[in-house]
């Protein structure tokens, strides 16, 4: 049986990718925070401040989080970023489409884009059901 290693350095180059981008509003629907603790209970994992984009800040992005550390352990990949405005989750979306391998889910909800890969339970679902909650 061949086992399939989650695909975190072509997520964490994608997520540099997404940093392109910039604008001065802000307008973010859900907060930061919240996101982070909605998508931990759902999807079973810690989540831990991330900076995936030097600067991100400047780009739009008011928080990044994933497990990085532990997801050879949880059997999941799971990566939010929070942005300042609900239109940009899905231009990152598109942007970072041809950098993510193809297992990998995208859940965008408002001003959150969440990419998730697994490789035991798919708790895709309940992320996209806590986010839609928010």
């Amino acid at each position: 049986m061949r086992s399939r290693k989650l695909p975190v350095a072509a997520l964490i180059a994608a997520a540099f990718v997404a940093g392109c981008g910039s604008s001065s509003s802000s307008d973010a629907a859900i907060d930061a925070t919240d996101a982070r603790l909605a998508v931990e209970k759902a999807a079973g994992v810690k989540l831990t401040d991330t900076e995936f984009i030097k600067d991100g800040k400047q780009h739009g992005l008011l928080g990044s989080f994933a497990n990085i550390d532990r997801v050879i352990t949880d059997k999941q990949m799971v990566m939010l970023l929070v942005l300042d405005e609900s239109g940009k989750a899905a231009e990152i979306s598109e942007q970072m489409q041809s950098a993510l391998p193809p297992q990998t889910k995208k859940l965008e909800h408002e001003n959150t884009l969440v990419l998730y890969a697994s490789q035991g339970k798919d708790r895709s679902a309940a992320i996209d059901k806590a986010l839609s909650g928010l």
